[in-house]
């Protein structure tokens, strides 16, 4: 029997990443945009997490998740840090959309940060 498989025009047709628009009370019911990451973003965030520490999960799927109306990164690397002191609680909601939205769970992210040797994870954040 003949599969219908896909060529690659279908496949590259699907470059729209996911979305959802996140009011967030706790920061003056400022609204963000938190988009599913691309697979260059997914492998950078698991190389922070992996330079960074399981403590930072959170903070930087907000700093590759969120972005802006017309489709710019709201945060860079740089950011992380100060993302990371911001409210919890916060920091929660929007995270909790980024995992879902990368169908991700904190167990899948740790994992991915661990199966990156060091050197990958350095390589990665200086790309």
């Amino acid at each position: 029997m003949k599969k219908n498989l896909a060529g690659r025009d279908e496949i590259l047709k699907f470059s729209d990443l996911p979305f959802e628009d996140v009011t967030i009370p706790d920061m003056g019911n400022l609204t963000v945009r938190i988009s599913a990451l691309n697979a260059l973003d997914y492998h950078k965030a698991g190389a922070a997490i992996n330079k960074m520490g399981d403590e930072y999960v959170r903070p930087i799927y907000v700093v590759y998740c969120a972005f802006d109306a017309d489709g710019n990164r709201l945060f860079g690397e740089a950011d992380i840090e100060r993302v990371a002191k911001l409210s919890g609680v916060a920091i929660r909601q929007l995270s909790d959309v980024a995992l879902r939205l990368n169908r991700a769970s904190n167990e899948a992210v740790e994992e991915l940060a661990e199966n990156l040797s060091p050197t990958e994870a350095e390589d990665s954040l200086s790309v």
